[in-house]
């Protein structure tokens, strides 16, 4: 899958990486295979026509200005392929900037993922997904609970993460630029 994502700040990349590294020292644990850019999802797909929403991304990204959003604690996906994550809370201003990627990349989007719906859409930071045995997730949960996800996360960038060759991998990124509203 690709997506088009908001990377987190410097600050909250490093706690989330720092746990990655943790469990993929822990034995018997394969829930993170590739994940490599901290991140949460506007809209994912099988594949984009990249020329395509490059232009419409820049053209976004230069007419928003830079927000916040408040991470909410964890929360996670159930089925076979689990989710552990990080919920974000829904805001006007990140609807509204999700609207827009949304209507600008659906055209150059082969198979949207399934939660792309806007009532289906729970903006998340992927902790950890797979196949992981429930024996190991409550295992991360265990050690997460007492943790403090309450984060205030900056919105500043715009980007196209691709898999390639198995891996993820930046295709473009584009800081926002627009002006502050007052």
């Amino acid at each position: 899958m690709q997506g088009v994502v908001t990377f987190l700040d410097a600050k909250h990349s490093r706690l989330v990486k720092n746990l990655w590294a943790k469990w993929r020292r822990a034995s018997g644990f394969s829930g993170l295979a590739d994940l490599q850019y901290p991140h949460f999802s506007f809209h994912v797909a099988e594949s984009y026509d990249a020329a395509s929403i490059s232009t419409a991304l820049r053209r976004i990204a230069r007419a928003t200005p830079e927000f916040r959003v408040q991470a909410s604690g964890l929360g996670f996906f159930t089925g076979k392929r689990k989710v552990l994550y990080i919920a974000i809370a829904r805001s006007a201003q990140l609807d509204a900037l999700r609207r827009r990627i949304v209507r600008a990349v659906r055209q150059s989007a082969s198979q949207s993922g399934p939660f792309c719906e806007d009532r289906e859409w729970i903006p998340h930071v992927t902790l950890a997904e797979g196949e992981i045995e429930n024996r190991a997730l409550a295992s991360l949960l265990s050690q997460l609970s007492d943790g403090d996800f309450r984060w205030e996360l900056r919105v500043r960038n715009l980007a196209l993460l691709i898999n390639e060759r198995g891996r993820q991998a930046v295709k473009f990124r584009f800081p926002l630029a627009g002006e502050p509203t007052r």
